[in-house]
């Protein structure tokens, strides 16, 4: 009798506290849900939150042991995303920082200085352009890494892939140990130049004019260096001429400027989703090495917009 009675005082004792652990769980999530009604002004619960919330109740001692493990765990993650966050807009301020800076000094040159582009320049790139327009890879390549490749390198092209929302087409080079390296800037060697900076801007936009898959030819380019370039030039995917900006006065020569090893490259070129566009782009040697290639600036001349869609 005795061992009974103490078996059955253990069982209630157990009892008492499951339900006090169980009463003060529920307490806490009441609480809690109260606080998220007031703060959502809403008492509405669908069928799938009656479940949920039938869950939560069954198993509240354990909910609320994970609470804390929540809170903080949302804690951290809110803290790093505000880090990110914090970081990304300071990237963002110190790139427009260097864009306004670059245009600065851009404007300056311009004012003060003469430009440097020639005809010959225009020259060499219509003849890479057409060559490219007319499957004539190797004489484009050619044309463009003359000079200024290392021997034993080869230059190609990795061509776009049919599959997915699109895709584009590839410079690549080939060191003479077979190795493939798609960085190719950090292999050529080129003295600071007018000239050499020209084609660092025709390599470096290159792929606009290279076959492109889908969604890519977006950013199709048909690169216009002298308006008598209009009327013989015309947008493939929209048949649109360009033969209207001969009547126009607007300017479209290209121009190079020189500060040290540091050339400022503007030119033109025309997208049938933008229009006319100039861009300007900020051209870093370090002896015979290119180290930095900046888009600092971009003006829609003419807008224009095809309506076609892929």
């Amino acid at each position: 009798m005795f061992n009974f009675v103490r078996h059955f005082i253990k069982k209630v004792s157990f009892m008492a506290i499951l339900l006090w652990i169980y009463g003060c769980s529920w307490a806490i999530l009441g609480a809690i849900y109260l606080f998220a009604v007031i703060k959502k002004r809403t008492a509405e619960v669908d069928r799938e939150s009656i479940w949920f919330l039938l869950a939560v109740f069954l198993f509240a001692p354990i909910v609320v042991l994970c609470i804390p493990y929540i809170l903080i765990s949302g804690h951290i993650k809110n803290k790093k995303a505000k880090i990110r966050a914090a970081e990304y807009e300071l990237r963002e301020q110190q790139e427009k920082e260097r864009r306004e800076l670059a245009k600065k000094y851009y404007i300056e040159l311009v004012a003060n200085c003469d430009n440097l582009f020639n005809e010959n320049y225009a020259t060499l790139a219509n003849s890479i352009h057409e060559g490219i327009e007319s499957e004539r890879y190797d004489d484009s390549l050619n044309q463009l890494f003359d000079e200024i490749l290392p021997d034993g390198y080869k230059i190609d092209v990795d061509f776009c892939k049919d599959y997915g929302h699109g895709d584009e087409s590839k410079l690549y080079i080939e060191m003479p140990d077979g190795v493939y390296d798609y960085d190719i800037f950090a292999h050529l060697q080129m003295e600071p130049s007018p000239k050499n900076a020209w084609k660092v801007y025709l390599i470096h936009t290159l792929w606009h004019v290279l076959p492109l898959w889908w969604h890519s030819n977006y950013d199709r380019r048909v690169f216009l260096f002298d308006i008598e370039d209009s009327l013989s030039k015309t947008m493939s995917f929209s048949n649109t001429s360009l033969a209207f900006l001969k009547e126009s006065s607007l300017d479209i020569t290209p121009e190079i400027f020189q500060k040290d090893n540091i050339f400022y490259v503007s030119s033109c070129y025309w997208n049938d989703w933008s229009g006319l566009v100039r861009e300007c782009i900020k051209i870093t040697f370090d002896g015979p090495n290119v180290v930095e290639i900046e888009n600092f600036h971009r003006e829609v001349l003419f807008e224009h917009k095809c309506g076609l869609r892929f």
